[in-house]
């Protein structure tokens, strides 16, 4: 387990589908935001505005500290990541 207060870049195993996202300090890990936009091409720099029209607006995603920077990244669950597969595969 990580002993730092950052998240660190780990592989994040989807069942599916191995991705690069981060294990967070407790351990759980996540997908950030701009690797997902990435994944669906979806623009960057409003990424976390398309995936609240997906999801609700009431979906926000989590703040948090890495060891890539100083600035905070906006991250995803994997159950929210699956959820924004479902919501993809439904608009087809």
């Amino acid at each position: 387990m990580n002993n730092t207060t950052k998240a660190v870049v780990a592989t994040v195993d989807l069942g599916f589908k191995k991705v690069e996202g981060l294990m967070l300090p407790s351990g759980d890990y996540a997908i950030t935001v701009p690797q997902i936009a990435a994944t669906f091409q979806f623009t960057p720099k409003h990424a976390s505005q398309t995936l609240k029209r997906l999801l609700g607006n009431d979906f926000s995603p989590h703040k948090i500290k890495t060891e890539l920077g100083k600035q905070l990244i906006n991250v995803v669950m994997p159950e929210d990541f699956a959820e924004i597969i479902r919501a993809l595969d439904r608009k087809l």
